[in-house]
């Protein structure tokens, strides 16, 4: 069985409870939840992740110039599956 959420904390809750396991980024991983449970951390080494990420703008207001140079280095740095962003 599987659940979908949006909520780190509802998942985080689920995991320190003991009713499930989670993958997760470092950058949300906490080792207690808002409970003040422990959650147990464990690395997979052999297994290459991969982070979406994404820009947000204005839909009425046009890039800077820095923003589009941002962006056009993130496309040139970031790949994904050998791919180009």
């Amino acid at each position: 069985m599987s659940f979908h959420s949006n909520s780190f904390e509802a998942i985080r809750s689920l995991v320190a409870k003991g009713r499930g396991i989670t993958i997760l980024s470092d950058l949300v991983y906490r080792p207690w939840s808002l409970d003040g449970l422990r959650v147990m951390h464990s690395t997979i080494d052999d297994f290459i992740t991969y982070m979406d990420i994404g820009t947000v703008k204005k839909a009425a207001r046009p890039l800077t110039p820095e923003a589009v140079k941002v962006i056009d280095f993130l496309r040139q740095a970031v790949t994904r599956l050998d791919k180009p962003f």
